[in-house]
């Protein structure tokens, strides 16, 4: 029987033990899976992994914050409204990256000569 938790724990365990995807996603679906399904302590996470404290509580805290939404996507699953696939998806986005702070902003063709586009606006 296909309940939240089972395929959550299904999903979790699979990327957590899968060896083509990325370090980050694998050790950030760990960290979930072994206080949630395993039930191990934090502390034991954080000296299994070799992480900061930091680190795992941002990823439980995602996880546990996410817990409005993943219900929500579960119950459009569960009434059609969304795959197996699309479901699964959806959940696998909570591990990914955020946003990064310095990624330069894409440039435009009136930014992508700056300083000729400032001494327009100048006019000097």
């Amino acid at each position: 029987m296909d309940t939240q938790y089972f395929i959550e724990k299904g999903l979790l365990e699979s990327l957590r033990n899968k060896r083509e995807i990325k370090k980050s996603l694998q050790t950030r679906s760990k960290i979930v899976f072994d206080k949630n399904y395993l039930g191990l302590r934090r502390k034991d996470i954080i000296a299994e992994t070799n992480l900061a404290a930091t680190t795992v509580d941002r990823w439980l805290l995602r996880w546990d914050g996410y817990s409005g939404l993943r219900k929500s996507w579960y119950t459009d699953y569960k009434n059609l409204d969304l795959t197996l696939q699309e479901y699964k998806k959806l959940l696998y986005s909570v591990f990914s990256d955020g946003p990064r702070t310095g990624t330069p902003a894409k440039f435009t063709e009136q930014t992508s000569n700056y300083p000729a586009y400032i001494f327009m606006k100048l006019k000097i």
